[in-house]
């Protein structure tokens, strides 16, 4: 009898552990598909996510694979790393004010490419952050940088708009100048901007090539040209521009030590660098880099000149 009664114990002590256990299984397993289908907080970043899956053996399949805690690794941990990178590649005005209803999405496409592969599945419905409060000193810190800043805006506008007054009385002072000129004949096309200077045509840059002859002959006997440049230096004096006579009918403007020594910055592995130039003379576009002492200058007057004096050196 007592036999017996210790064989009915232990069947009823098995069958009390199974259904424990079995209880426990199905409690998980609920706990686990509620998790997935319910929105809830993370305590680490603040954020509301709601999962859902495409099967029952997906969500086995997940918590197998990662455990209960399945979205501490696939989701959590990697919300930091996220945001570090989001962050690490704009500034405190992009993710705070510019871009920050921006940030949601980029962690949702984020977080989702990464489930795709590694709990196919598993899906982000939503992400929400909550804009976080910036510490006093990073916001005083921040505030005196942009104070600075559009000072520095200002300034900069208040110099272009100065700049920009100063060319209007260049150019009137020169299609001033040009107007009062007496020549033969005048073509069109008598200022063109080019990148770095301004180049100041007083025939037209428009003239035929006999005309472009005839008007260089004309300077050379009424030094036009020269003249016009002893104007401007002298109404222009106090600008760091420099006015040199180039070609055969024009004159460059730009700004000073921006003459053809500014290529010389380039050609440092060179051991000798020779210079070619037709207007070598003091006030000619070519003077200071023929002079300088990085160069071999050779003044020409020609093509032909040049290519006499190159047969001489390379023979």
């Amino acid at each position: 009898m007592l036999r017996f009664v210790r064989s009915r114990m232990r069947i009823l002590v098995i069958m009390f552990l199974s259904i424990s256990t079995l209880i426990v299984v199905v409690l998980s397993f609920i706990s686990t598909v509620w998790r997935l289908s319910t929105f809830y907080r993370p305590p680490v970043v603040n954020l509301p996510f709601r999962y859902f899956t495409s099967g029952l053996f997906t969500v086995f399949d997940i918590v197998k694979n990662y455990t209960a805690d399945y979205d501490k690794t696939l989701i959590y941990n990697k919300i930091h790393h996220e945001l570090n990178q989001f962050c690490s590649i704009h500034t405190l005005q992009e993710v705070y004010i510019e871009m920050f209803d921006q940030i949601d999405e980029y962690l949702k496409r984020t977080l989702q490419e990464d489930l795709t592969v590694m709990a196919p599945g598993l899906f982000v419905q939503a992400v929400r952050v909550t804009k976080p409060k910036i510490p006093d000193a990073i916001r005083r810190n921040y505030e005196a940088v942009e104070a600075e800043k559009t000072k520095l805006l200002i300034a900069n506008q208040r110099q272009k708009v100065i700049e920009r007054e100063a060319e209007t009385e260049r150019r009137k002072a020169v299609i001033g100048y040009l107007s009062k000129l007496e020549l033969p004949f005048k073509r069109g096309t008598f200022i063109e901007f080019r990148k770095g200077l301004i180049n100041v045509c007083p025939v037209g840059r428009s003239c035929s090539q006999e005309e472009r002859d005839e008007f260089a002959k004309y300077d050379e006997e009424h030094q036009i040209r020269q003249k016009f440049v002893d104007d401007m230096r002298l109404h222009f004096g106090s600008m760091e521009l420099q006015f040199a006579i180039g070609g055969q009918i024009s004159i460059d403007v730009f700004p000073r030590g921006w003459d053809k020594r500014y290529c010389l910055q380039f050609l440092k592995d060179y051991d000798e660098i020779h210079f070619f130039g037709d207007k070598t003379s003091e006030g000619g576009n070519d003077y200071e880099i023929y002079v300088d002492r990085r160069t071999i200058g050779h003044a020409i007057q020609t093509p032909e000149d040049t290519q006499s004096q190159l047969m001489r050196m390379f023979p």
